[in-house]
């Protein structure tokens, strides 16, 4: 049950953020190289990355 349950999140994790880069990937211009990142995608990438932090100890 432990592993299921493990597998089952993660499946769920790697199907959301491939719904997330394939929405952003139609958005691109013809030629990736002029695609220009979001503002505010790069701004929740950067929250994200923190997480752990909240974690920490002191």
């Amino acid at each position: 049950m432990l592993v299921g349950g493990f597998l089952t999140e993660y499946y769920r994790l790697v199907a959301s953020w491939a719904d997330w880069a394939a929405d952003i990937v139609e958005r691109w211009p013809e030629d990736p190289r002029a695609a220009e990142a979001a503002p505010a995608e790069m701004d929740r990438i950067e929250r994200r990355a923190h997480w752990p932090e909240r974690f920490s100890s002191p």
